[in-house]
């Protein structure tokens, strides 16, 4: 299954319950880069607020030539950072 049928069945399956959700992707950069961060972090703080669902993903696409988060524990706890959480 492809991300996106992948993020349309949890879009799907969230709608029935009315919880909407944002699918957020994040490289390295945007924890290594200052304004990036915030802006990231400003994004995910928001839609906290709003009681959205953040489905976060690391972006493969992007993060080719960038160094790697190495798992998902990291990605995890640069956007717990993010969130203040």
């Amino acid at each position: 299954m492809g991300q996106g049928q992948l993020i349309a069945l949890w879009g799907s399956l969230f709608g029935r319950l009315n919880q909407p959700i944002a699918q957020i992707w994040l490289t390295y950069g945007d924890s290594a880069n200052r304004s990036r961060y915030i802006n990231s972090s400003s994004t995910l703080t928001t839609l906290l607020n709003h009681g959205v669902i953040s489905i976060i993903n690391k972006n493969d696409t992007l993060s080719v030539a960038e160094v790697e988060f190495g798992d998902n524990d990291a990605l995890s706890a640069v956007t717990a950072a993010m969130c203040h959480a």
